[in-house]
């Protein structure tokens, strides 16, 4: 429609097909324009959508994981990654809590995982961490 626009434009004599050319043309620009801003936001939206399910396995995964380091499996800033947390705990992908005292994510597993060991049996060094079933 653009090219016939143009050779409308530039190949009438008569006023009138002059003015339908320039207005086949501009019409044409602007589905062109909207559909390229579609597209741009149908392929951003997608990228997000595939980071909303990435964090849902990665959380799943690991059950208790700091927010700093999900954002760096999932290669992103800390910023995306909460974002991307935050929605797919709101379409209901992973079910837990936060706790902002050490800015970590558990997930309901994670929450009432336990600890059978305080100290290591073969060396005995203390255990700083949760360690869960499977």
């Amino acid at each position: 429609m653009l090219l016939l626009g143009i050779a409308m434009f530039l190949t009438s004599k008569a006023e009138k097909e002059t003015e339908a050319g320039a207005g086949i043309a501009i019409f044409s620009i602007s589905i062109v324009f909207i559909g390229g801003i579609f597209i741009y936001f149908g392929h951003k939206n997608g990228k997000f959508e595939e980071q909303v399910e990435t964090v849902a396995s990665i959380v799943k995964s690991y059950r208790r994981i700091k927010l700093f380091d999900l954002a760096e499996k999932m290669h992103v800033s800390v910023p995306e990654a909460n974002k991307a947390l935050s929605k797919a705990i709101s379409i209901q992908l992973v079910e837990g809590n936060f706790d902002r005292t050490t800015d970590e994510f558990f997930t309901n597993e994670g929450k009432f995982g336990k600890t059978d060991f305080i100290y290591c049996p073969s060396c005995g060094a203390p255990f700083n961490k949760k360690f869960l079933e499977g």
